[in-house]
C-alpha cells in the first residue's frame, strides 16, 4: 500500500481528496490506509517483472488479477487477497490455474487441494521483487504530489530491476 502524498480526507464523513482524487481508502489489519496499491506480474523462472500496474487502494486485489494476465502462463501464483471464484473461472477459461491459499472466511467449498499449494512456495520469487522495489527510497517515501510522476518512477524502478537481472 502506497500512501497518498496529501493529507487524507475524513473517512467517516465520506470526503474525497481534491488533489489526489484517484486515491482510495482500504482496511488492513484493523487500520485504515489512504493511497494506492502496486500490482506486479513476474516471470516464474527468472523473476523478471513482466507487468506493473497501480490502482486505488479501495479496488480489491482480485479485480486487478485479470489485468496482470499476459496470456502465456500455465499457472498464476497469488496471495490470499486474489482468492475469488470469478477470477478462478476467468483463468480456467484461458487454461491457467490459480494457485493461492483460500481465505479463512471462505464460505464455499475449497476448489483446490494441497497438491497445488505445494507449488505455492515458488511465490517467493515475486516477493523478492517486491523487496527489491523497497530499495528505491523514492518509492518507499512518496515525495511526489502527482500520481503520474510517482508512477513514472515506479516503472523506472521496475525497469532498473529488470536491467540488473538481465546484465548479471
Amino acid at each position: 500500500i502506497i500512501a497518498a502524498a496529501v493529507a487524507k480526507p475524513d473517512y467517516d464523513k465520506g470526503q474525497v481528496s481534491e488533489r489526489d482524487a484517484d486515491a482510495g481508502f482500504t482496511h488492513k489489519h484493523g487500520k485504515t490506509y489512504f493511497g494506492y496499491k502496486a500490482h506486479l506480474a513476474g516471470d516464474e523462472e527468472s523473476g523478471l517483472i513482466r507487468q506493473a500496474e497501480m490502482s486505488s487502494a479501495d479496488l480489491h486485489d482480485s479485480q486487478m488479477g485479470a489485468v496482470l494476465i499476459q496470456g502465456d502462463e500455465e499457472a498464476y501464483y497469488a496471495d490470499k487477497a486474489y482468492d475469488s471464484d470469478p477470477l478462478r473461472t476467468r483463468l480456467q477459461r484461458r487454461g491457467i490455474e490459480l494457485i493461492c491459499p483460500h481465505k479463512k472466511n471462505r464460505v464455499r467449498p475449497a476448489t483446490q487441494d494441497g497438491r497445488a499449494l505445494r507449488r505455492y512456495k515458488r511465490r517467493w520469487i515475486v516477493e523478492r521483487t517486491n523487496a527489491w522495489l523497497g530499495s528505491f527510497r523514492r518509492l518507499v517515501v512518496r515525495y511526489d504530489r502527482s500520481l503520474t510522476i510517482y508512477q513514472a518512477f515506479f516503472h523506472i524502478a521496475c525497469f532498473m530491476i529488470v536491467l540488473r537481472r538481465v546484465v548479471q
